[in-house]
């Protein structure tokens, strides 16, 4: 199944946000599995307004990410690939997406379908469009996040409050949508639900972010178990991490 590029009539993954030929949007094109990842019936042809296109637009534009979560990013990039492989990557997204021409701050709020965009060339330019490379985007961004500006969550290696930590720490990163973790033994459960524009990155990153945190808590998942995600279409994530027990000390 494939959606074809209105500009220049390319086919596109239906979970794409940009055309990877001409770079154009593909944000509002409506597709049956589009609207399904997000919950809404799918429209009939020929029936869409410009009132209810509006209203869409109005409501994916709506979400955001923080600057930190591209500077992070981008240092890590660079490590891997060296800054002038990047650098010409972030100039060609610059030319379809005005916010990569100017300085990103970290207080910099940027809308989800340049930030898109941004992922989803870094996958084919540097990883060969394999997506379970944003599943290492997320523990890469934990390593960052939770060896520095946010170790606090991971300090006293308390299960229960890494747990309800999560819920916060989509919020450092993320304007709309929830995540929610609980414990229940050995097994923490992890869902992101009302996310206006479900993506594959939105799931595996946030889910590898997640994953590396218990391993720096001492709780290593021996056992990741899918109930839901938007990498199969559903409009919710739902992940069980089954960990190690936490040995007993006398």
């Amino acid at each position: 199944m494939s959606v074809d590029c209105p500009n220049c009539g390319a086919e596109c993954r239906p979970t794409a946000f940009t055309c990877k030929t001409c770079g154009h949007s593909l944000l509002f094109k409506r597709h049956p599995l589009r609207e399904r990842m997000s919950g809404k019936p799918p429209a009939k042809e020929g029936k869409a307004t410009a009132t209810q296109a509006t209203r869409e637009s109005s409501a994916e534009e709506e979400m955001t990410i923080k600057g930190t979560g591209f500077l992070s990013r981008r240092s890590l990039l660079e490590e891997s690939f060296g800054k002038p492989q990047l650098d010409a990557l972030i100039d060609e997204l610059a030319r379809t997406h005005r916010v990569f021409a100017r300085p990103i701050l970290a207080s910099t709020r940027i809308p989800m379908s340049p930030w898109m965009a941004f992922t989803e060339a870094v996958l084919e330019r540097f990883y060969a469009g394999d997506e379970w490379a944003y599943w290492q985007f997320g523990q890469q961004s934990a390593d960052f996040a939770l060896s520095g500006p946010y170790k606090n969550l991971v300090r006293n290696r308390d299960r229960a409050a890494f747990a309800q930590a999560v819920g916060t720490a989509w919020k450092l990163y993320y304007s709309r949508g929830r995540a929610v973790g609980t414990w229940q033994e050995d097994v923490m459960r992890y869902c992101i639900e009302e996310v206006p524009c479900p993506h594959t990155y939105l799931e595996y990153s946030a889910c590898g972010w997640v994953s590396r945190g218990l391993e720096l808590i001492g709780s290593a998942p021996v056992r990741t178990e899918i109930l839901q995600g938007y990498s199969r279409g559903d409009s919710r994530v739902e992940y069980r991490f089954h960990c190690q027990a936490v040995a007993q000390t006398s």
